[in-house]
């Protein structure tokens, strides 16, 4: 029996001389805007563990499926990512070839995304709309992390989230397993550096990464900037512009995606844009809505107030929807006759699906010698314009579908005419956007 157990612990060792050495590849990671949560907890920062390598390994995996696609079928990409990434499929589980660990993070702390601040006539009540951080905070990008008043505004029920300053640096480590059952051949070990080259170029960490927040400067063997064209010919598109200021510095990336933000915001909602000038007894800082999806609602439900008539009311098409979903209306009660519909919701009409994640990605993006901000539409953006929606509730006499956008190059001509914001633009509301993004008007 002794004998057995010398043979057994010598053989041991020999596996343990045999066994190879963990070879990892190294990247160093800046922040250069500010990071909404990535911790435990849904918006929050984790103090402890800003960075989490599980939540890289999901950008990383979401960006090897464009750098690495087309595909031809959906069961060609899960068998390709599955033997990278690992996953579970009609075999059982696979295990993931690639290991990533995150380590040396250096944090630069945290501030709140906004402050709330007392009514200038009644010091018992704040304003109804918090004030973002001067510097890194951002109301549109960063909405749902204003916090909430109480009913009568006296007092802060939920206090605005707090955002990871800029400057947070850690490493990014992986291993590629090239000894094991299943081991990677140099062909997927490269199609993994693609992903962290766009992922680099495009994403970052924590939450609403596709509207810039927690974008991140890589360096390291390899990392070199994606380009117009290699974004081309995966069919995506993607427009630059240049900003003022000193671009070649890390901190002109927070200008590039404000830039970025304020388009989008404007585009959508802005005096003389995406809203009407407000009318002269109005208290209120634009007036109504120049895009067609609250008359669409109101045309729908059959449903509003003398002062808002619906201008057309065949109308009965909602192209914002292609920027993400779902959309909520919420509609002021007027005085006087008529009565406008109550609240409806704009999501997707799949009961499998509660959300449609945004086709544009807005984000600080670095040449290689200095940063621009990058508007970029991810392959397949055309399928968010033909996305089914359905309106809840659903307005009873209300046969067919909401209409995003269609699919008619005659009828796009048509709708975007009478769609303002998008009158003289290009005939999709996506591809609208990037020329107001690129001309900045």
């Amino acid at each position: 029996m002794r004998r057995k157990t010398n043979q057994d612990f010598e053989s041991l060792q020999e596996a343990l001389k045999t066994t190879p050495t963990k070879t990892w590849q190294t990247y160093n990671c800046t922040l250069v805007t500010p990071m909404y949560g990535g911790g435990v907890k849904a918006g929050e920062v984790d103090k402890d563990m800003p960075i989490r390598a599980s939540s890289i390994r999901g950008q990383l995996r979401f960006w090897w499926r464009i750098a690495c696609g087309p595909f031809n079928s959906p069961k060609e990409m899960f068998d390709r990512e599955t033997a990278i990434w690992g996953g579970i499929g009609d075999d059982g589980a696979t295990v993931s070839q690639v290991e990533i660990r995150v380590s040396n993070v250096d944090c630069k702390g945290e501030v709140a995304a906004f402050e709330y601040e007392r009514h200038h006539k009644d010091r018992n009540k704040f304003k109804s709309v918090p004030k973002p951080h001067p510097e890194l905070g951002h109301a549109y990008a960063l909405f749902s992390a204003q916090g909430k008043l109480s009913k009568d505004k006296t007092a802060i029920e939920e206090l605005p989230h707090k955002i990871a300053k800029t400057g947070l640096f850690f490493e990014l480590q992986l291993n590629f397993k090239t000894h094991t059952e299943g081991a990677l051949i140099s062909e997927q070990i490269n199609e993994v550096k693609e992903s962290i080259r766009w992922w680099s170029s495009f994403g970052g960490v924590g939450s609403r990464t596709r509207r810039g927040l927690g974008a991140v400067k890589v360096t390291g063997d390899g990392i070199i900037p994606v380009t117009r064209g290699e974004v081309e010919e995966k069919g995506g598109v993607l427009e630059l512009v240049t900003r003022n200021g000193k671009p070649e510095t890390d901190a002109h990336a927070v200008v590039c995606w404000r830039y970025g933000c304020d388009k989008l915001r404007d585009f959508r909602q802005a005096k003389n844009v995406g809203r009407n000038p407000p009318k002269p007894d109005s208290k209120s800082p634009a007036g109504q809505s120049r895009w067609p999806e609250a008359n669409s609602v109101r045309n729908l439900a059959e449903s509003h107030s003398k002062k808002h008539s619906p201008s057309d009311p065949k109308t009965n098409f909602f192209p914002r929807a292609s920027f993400g979903l779902p959309i909520i209306f919420h509609f002021q009660q007027d005085s006087g006759p008529g009565r406008e519909p109550d609240d409806h919701t704009l999501k997707v009409a799949d009961k499998d699906k509660e959300r449609m994640a945004s086709p544009l990605v807005l984000c600080p993006y670095y040449n290689g010698k200095y940063w621009e901000s990058a508007a970029l539409l991810l392959p397949d953006w055309q399928k968010a314009l033909h996305q089914r929606l359905e309106l809840s509730p659903k307005p009873s006499n209300v046969k067919n579908e909401p209409m995003n956008w269609s699919f008619s190059p005659e009828q796009q001509r048509l709708l975007a005419g009478k769609d303002k914001p998008m009158e003289g633009r290009r005939n999709d509301p996506l591809s609208a956007f990037l020329d107001y993004f690129e001309k900045g008007q």
